[in-house]
């Protein structure tokens, strides 16, 4: 049987919003997907953006993002025994649709647009935008139709959807 990549959200997907712990459901289904190939994660982690905004200490810096991802991804290579790649976007954009970017990158939202650093400034990587899976697919050389997208919302969908892979609808966060 040929290699499938899965791509997995994060927050309410695989762990409780801006948590640490895999949900224990979710630890079975990494060790499944690990069994049928690659896997990476594909997040949106715009909580720098609002943070620099103004918006409050509630929200996290990058460094408190930067660490909680890498303690998640040691558990889950530890978990799987594979090497796991994140994807992530750093970029929030408001009600109004509107982009906000943290403070280190905020001169990739002027006029004066330069490339951004991948995986952190580039708004089409942002869910619902299918940058992060085009990305990951590249990287692991994955067709779409060998490809799935786990998540818990409809920017995981749309994504997984402008993307062409298939999506499945995880959810473990509980609803209390």
């Amino acid at each position: 049987m040929k290699s499938t990549l899965s791509l997995f959200d994060l927050d309410k997907t695989l762990v409780p919003f801006n948590g640490n712990e895999l949900y224990p459901q979710a630890i079975d289904l990494l060790k499944e997907a690990a069994e049928h190939g690659p896997i990476a994660i594909c997040t949106n982690q715009g909580g720098p953006a609002c943070r620099d905004a103004g918006w409050g200490d509630k929200f996290p810096t990058v460094e408190d993002v930067a660490w909680r991802l890498i303690k998640i991804r040691d558990r889950i290579e530890k978990l799987t025994g594979q090497r796991v790649f994140i994807y992530y976007c750093l970029v929030y954009k408001n009600k109004d649709g509107q982009l906000m970017w943290p403070e280190f990158l905020s001169h990739y939202g002027t006029d004066n647009y330069d490339p951004p650093i991948p995986g952190q400034a580039d708004p089409n990587w942002r869910k619902p935008n299918p940058g992060m899976i085009l990305q990951a697919m590249k990287d692991f050389g994955a067709i779409p139709t060998m490809t799935t997208m786990y998540g818990d919302s409809a920017d995981d969908e749309g994504a997984a959807l402008s993307a062409g892979v298939k999506f499945v609808k995880v959810g473990f966060a509980r609803s209390d």
